[in-house]
């Protein structure tokens, strides 16, 4: 397997220079010059490694900032961080190490040392990635007992038995089931699970970028999302390559619940179909799965209380409260739901005891309305229209960032969070807006 590594350095000198000793070494090489091309890199490619330079100019984010962003994102803070810096001192180094730095090699650095400290934190890496593999299995067996719905003991157990098993896999439910969750879940128990796990949007489904990551991603998997957004082209082309080609990378496929009747009516094709679902599971509803309605809560709760630092009573949210609702948006529905009720909560917009929901019994999740986001009305809307881009996006801007500031009171940390900005870089922007919450409300009372 080989592994890549991003060389985040505002000088294209060492860039370069990194790069090629880093190739020269058999590893893959991707490479930026500030913040934002970094995180974007990080997002939509596979990286096992990340040499940060602590000052980068032209940059959202210096290296500090990446360092701590990535290491309270889940999906990241697995991957070992080097530090490099040409004016590094005792401080920095040890500040580095407190937030989750591998190590910290001051420049000019030595190209033997440098590579033995990259292969030192690749090695941790591959022995946890193991460790952790052997953990998803061991979950998934406490994730069947954890839930209380025997549509979701059933699956879970059939995911499990099948986790060797690299035939292809369709994910069949409707929407907001956790299709893509599983698709996760499946990945991160096969035996690909150190490899990456790649999505295509079906509805914008290209043959040519299909080959292209099974070309780049030959031992991981690709997940095709909601395949039944095809056209009849798009079928045929997929049809015939996989016919006349077998690929590396296992195929996942994720579909409508109506799929069974395109193929019966013959918008689907019934012979890619059998090729796709090899392997098929069928999402329960949450309308069926009612018994497991405490533990997504507790899950949702959970997870703003880490992320976003909100102090969530577990009493607060009575799962009998919501149980009587038509739940059609199904999990997508209730976390907006959930996310909805905290929000208010901390902002003392209601009491639990007399909560409104944000959309009527039925509504699908995304006609979902927030309730408490007040409606510009149009004048507003002609002054960007009518504005250039520029001054219509720091319009959008002031407006936007005014209102996430009146609805936490101006606290910082809790808009950062919802915004997902970096803290220190929202501190930049307020600044250079001359954006408070203090300014916001002088505003609206002049």
């Amino acid at each position: 397997m080989t592994e890549t590594i991003l060389i985040i350095d505002d000088e294209q000198d060492i860039r370069d220079l990194l790069a090629d000793i880093f190739i020269d070494e058999g590893y893959a090489v991707l490479k930026a010059a500030h913040s934002e091309q970094a995180l974007s890199i990080i997002k939509t490619n596979k990286v096992d490694l990340i040499v940060l330079d602590i000052w980068l100019d032209n940059s959202d984010m210096d290296g500090m900032q990446i360092l701590k962003h990535l290491k309270t994102r889940d999906h990241f803070k697995t991957i070992p961080v080097l530090m490099i810096s040409g004016h590094g001192n005792v401080e920095i180094a040890v500040n580095a190490m407190k937030v989750g730095a591998f190590d910290f090699i001051e420049k000019p650095f030595k190209i033997d040392h440098i590579l033995l400290t990259v292969q030192r934190a690749l090695e941790q890496k591959s022995l946890r990635d193991e460790n952790s593999r052997l953990k998803e299995t061991t979950d998934l067996v406490s994730l069947k007992h954890q839930y209380k719905s025997p549509s979701m003991i059933a699956l879970i157990k059939a995911i499990g038995e099948h986790s060797e098993s690299d035939a292809r896999v369709m994910i069949i439910g409707a929407h907001g089931t956790g299709k893509t969750r599983f698709a996760r879940v499946i990945h991160d128990i096969s035996k690909r699970a150190n490899h990456a796990l790649k999505f295509i949007d079906c509805q914008k489904f290209v043959l040519q970028g299909l080959d292209d990551e099974i070309t780049h991603n030959p031992n991981g998997s690709i997940v095709l999302e909601n395949v039944e957004r095809l056209d009849n082209n798009s079928q045929s082309d997929l049809l015939n390559y996989l016919t006349r080609i077998q690929p590396g990378s296992r195929i996942i496929s994720t579909a409508a619940d109506d799929i069974a009747k395109r193929v019966q009516d013959k918008s689907f094709s019934s012979a890619l179909y059998d090729r796709l679902a090899v392997l098929k599971y069928t999402l329960p509803t949450l309308n069926n799965r009612l018994e497991d309605m405490d533990i997504l809560i507790s899950e949702f709760l959970e997870t703003y209380r880490q992320d976003m630092g909100f102090d969530v009573r577990n009493d607060f949210l009575p799962s009998s409260q919501l149980r009587n609702m038509n739940w059609n948006g199904n999990i997508k529905q209730l976390k907006s739901a959930v996310e909805w009720m905290v929000f208010c909560q901390n902002g003392n917009v209601d009491t639990p005891t007399s909560y409104q929901l944000p959309f009527q019994k039925g509504a699908a999740e995304e006609n979902i309305e927030y309730l408490d986001i007040k409606r510009e009305d149009n004048t507003c809307l002609q002054e960007m229209f009518s504005s250039t881009l520029k001054e219509a996006r720091d319009m959008f801007e002031y407006k936007y960032l005014g209102f996430v500031l009146e609805k936490f009171d101006g606290n910082i940390a809790k808009v950062a969070a919802y915004i997902d900005m970096d803290r220190t870089a929202l501190h930049r922007k307020l600044k250079s807006m001359n954006l408070t919450f203090e300014t916001k409300i002088k505003a609206e009372q002049s």
